[in-house]
């Protein structure tokens, strides 16, 4: 009998743990995020020096600044009128170098996401 009413308590005790770990999950809201990424290939991808940030270019005409910890995407560069096959960041961390088949070479402002200035090559 009493090997019998310790396996009703236990099975007691494990269904209230149950019970109420599934209803405190029920008022918690899941985080998640859309990471939408690039629209198309990924030529480039270059860590920043201190290790935090990543940053791609893609045949999509953009950059892409992604933070390494959580994965997420923290701004798009835009400016490039064709695909981008390269991208560097400055020794300190600051700017960002993109080249494109558009025969220009882009320096931008890391915090701000924005064109500082662009080099022109010579079109083909």
């Amino acid at each position: 009998m009493h090997k019998i009413n310790f396996a009703l308590r236990i099975l007691a005790a494990v269904f209230a743990v149950l019970v109420i770990s599934n209803t405190a999950m029920a008022y918690e809201k899941p985080e998640f995020f859309v990471q939408l990424g690039h629209s198309d290939d990924v030529n480039s991808v270059a860590f920043s020096p201190d290790g935090w940030y990543a940053l791609s270019g893609s045949n999509d005409k953009t950059l892409k600044l992604w933070d390494i910890a959580t994965g997420r995407e923290i701004r798009t560069f835009k400016g490039h009128s064709k695909m981008v096959y390269s991208v560097a960041f400055s020794p300190d961390g600051r700017y960002a170098l993109s080249g494109s088949w558009d025969s220009t070479l882009k320096l931008w402002d890391i915090a701000t996401g924005r064109e500082i200035r662009a080099f022109k090559g010579l079109i083909p």
